[in-house]
């Protein structure tokens, strides 16, 4: 299954898979670990998590990730490490070289750093599921949910180039003529203008030449052969926009969603929501 966005371009290793653990225990000061200092003696897949594991069920404490990579790219290439969800706390190293934190259990969260030197690489990450009010502020003991411990979804790594698109936001304008406008965000080196492609449903792409404004282009298109999105008929479209060396693909429907009094209305046309949400987890 395709993940939204998509950057075709771009070199992107999947990380998913079995890696080295090392469960540090209840006394371990995550703070002071350094990765020279730590030494895997099991196996842990990610994604995963280790307190459900029968070594150590329901413990609380600090345990350690190590993968091995192979990278055949220029050194010092920017790289960013993309991390679907993990908790409740962790460090993550690149080459015994701390490159972030992350604060924000179950959160996806991506860190750029460059690639160092060599083609043989190590990636380090700590994961600590103590509860902890000042490090981790969002999740507490009393929450109707389990606060499992370790990487959650799936890892992945991807090459940046020096121009690069981060992502376009879709928003429609008119559903009777397919009128959409696009917020095209930008990073890395971004010249004052700059030429661009634009196609819809890998259908003919349009070349145009805009200017960005703090970091982002904004177009207003339209979508040709356009279908509306509706809760009967869930109609989605691709775009597709390329700027010098990178490029990205974003999926989106064409619909409108407003209030009016208690009503919610999609395309004009009130919804009637019913449903249920029971979403409390424990590993028992």
């Amino acid at each position: 299954m395709m993940a939204f966005p998509n950057h075709p371009e771009r070199m992107q290793v999947c990380l998913d898979g079995t890696w080295d653990f090392s469960w540090l225990g209840a006394e371990c000061d995550i703070g002071r670990i350094t990765p020279s200092s730590l030494k895997y003696d099991g196996l842990m897949a990610v994604p995963g998590v280790f307190d459900t594991c029968i070594d150590n069920f329901g413990r609380r404490g600090v345990g350690a990730y190590r993968r091995k990579v192979h990278l055949e790219t220029p050194a010092g290439q920017k790289l960013r490490l993309k991390i679907g969800g993990l908790g409740l706390y962790a460090r993550i190293w690149w080459d015994k070289r701390e490159i972030g934190e992350c604060k924000l259990p179950y959160s996806t969260v991506d860190y750029d750093f460059d690639s160092g030197n060599g083609t043989e690489h190590e990636l380090v990450i700590a994961v600590d599921n103590r509860f902890d009010a000042k490090r981790v502020p969002l999740f507490n003991p009393n929450y109707d949910f389990y606060g499992y411990g370790g990487i959650y979804r799936g890892i992945s790594l991807q090459s940046l180039p020096e121009l690069r698109i981060e992502r376009v936001r879709v928003s429609t304008l008119d559903i009777e003529k397919g009128l959409v406008r696009l917020k095209i965000m930008l990073g890395g080196k971004i010249p004052s203008e700059l030429e661009l492609s634009v196609g819809f449903d890998h259908g003919p792409a349009k070349k145009l030449r805009r200017k960005a404004v703090d970091g982002e282009i904004v177009l207003e298109q339209r979508v040709p052969d356009f279908r509306t999105w509706s809760p009967e008929s869930p109609s989605l479209h691709t775009v597709q926009v390329r700027i010098g060396g990178d490029s990205i693909e974003e999926r989106f429907g064409i619909r409108t969603v407003r209030t009016e009094g208690r009503k919610i209305l999609v395309n004009g046309k009130a919804v009637r929501l019913v449903g249920v949400n029971r979403h409390e987890a424990h590993p028992e």
